[in-house]
């Protein structure tokens, strides 16, 4: 579950750093279909939704969807605060905080 979070939040985290470079012209979905790294964040995707069906396999769905689901989120919020320079509100930390919570209880 742990991993298909974490792909799931790598590969957002990716794509919100290639759209950062993309136009968004009248070229838009050919630049987007012909930029090697959005087929690397397809395979990250691709990779993640393996990983979710190998989890629900073994578990509950409503364990596992918002356990992965607050996982990916949280994931690319941090990534953009340390490495992107994001400012995050006190509201958002507290929003993160709520939801790691939320998503630990439910592991329990």
């Amino acid at each position: 579950m742990l991993a298909a979070g974490f792909m799931m939040g790598l590969a957002a985290y990716a794509m919100k750093v290639v759209l950062g470079y993309i136009a968004m012209d009248s070229y838009f979905i050919l630049s987007v279909i012909t930029t090697p790294e959005m087929w690397m964040i397809g395979i990250m995707s691709a990779l993640a939704f393996l990983l979710m069906q190998r989890a629900l396999h073994g578990t509950h769905v409503s364990v596992v969807s918002p356990m992965i689901g607050g996982i990916a989120i949280i994931l690319p919020v941090l990534m953009a605060f340390f490495w992107l320079g994001e400012a995050v509100s006190i509201i958002k930390w507290v929003g993160i905080i709520l939801v790691l919570l939320g998503t630990a209880g439910l592991g329990k």
